[in-house]
């Protein structure tokens, strides 16, 4: 089967990868390794504070013998302690 034709700007965004095309999500919530040396990794991103706020609690209730950390690009919001 032939593929069909693309349009320039079509091929342009498919080789750009779907990164390109998110909206910059500036909230983060992070589960930190059993240790607390580090980030085990990134539960989740949001774009608004109240989602991220919800979201955190969400991962506390989920992991409740871990650390968890809330933030807004390098501003620490919240913390849970284990």
């Amino acid at each position: 089967m032939i593929a069909p034709n693309q349009t320039r700007a079509k091929r342009e965004r498919a080789a750009a990868g779907p990164s390109s095309r998110m909206p910059d999500l500036p909230f983060r919530v992070e589960l930190w390794d059993e240790e607390k040396r580090g980030v085990e990794r990134v539960v989740a991103r949001a774009h608004s504070e109240s989602l991220a706020q919800a979201i955190f609690k969400a991962a506390c209730e989920q992991f409740p013998d871990r650390h968890l950390s809330l933030w807004r690009g390098r501003e620490r919001l919240a913390d849970k302690e284990d």
